[in-house]
């Protein structure tokens, strides 16, 4: 898992993000197929969460947890960098729907970060996820495009105030 940071800092994406993925694999529970998330725009799209494996939590570490953690966030922002996914990049007054796809896989591993940041009570990392996850939907709610996914995402992330108008 180190070799994913130091890949990162050295800007080899491709490396990081291929060495990140046996990590990603044995500790992310793949949803049943018939949970499958279904990638089009359309109403009826859902956010698949992604699970954690609780047998292989209880049995890891701490520190190899954090490591796993850290790297979850490393790749995302990968991946934001590479499909210029910055909450602040818009061109024009809409989203390509590519885009609005990207945004919400992402935001599907950014809930796994969520997850295991709960799970180590670390309310730093759980804020991290929270930012980064409105970060990608930012967008998407500023334009006021409605799909499914973006209300099962605002449920999952109850407040008292919606920031965005």
């Amino acid at each position: 898992m180190f070799l994913t940071q130091v890949a990162y800092q050295i800007g080899n994406y491709e490396l990081a993000k291929k060495v990140f993925s046996p990590v990603w694999d044995y500790f992310v529970a793949s949803p049943p197929h018939n949970e499958q998330s279904v990638i089009s725009l359309s109403n009826i799209m859902t956010i698949t969460q992604r699970r954690l494996h609780s047998d292989i939590l209880a049995e890891t570490s701490s520190i190899l947890l954090y490591l796993f953690l850290r790297n979850i966030f490393v790749t995302s922002d990968i991946k934001i960098k590479e499909e210029n996914l910055f909450c602040d990049n818009i061109k024009g007054n809409e989203i390509s729907p590519s885009q609005q796809i990207a945004r919400l896989i992402e935001c599907e591993r950014v809930l796994v970060a969520l997850e295991l940041s709960s799970y180590l009570n670390d309310s730093s990392y759980t804020l991290q996820a929270v930012t980064q996850c409105y970060g990608l939907l930012a967008p998407i709610i500023y334009h006021n495009i409605v799909l499914v996914p973006v209300v099962q995402v605002r449920v999952f992330f109850p407040v008292p105030h919606w920031p965005f108008p």
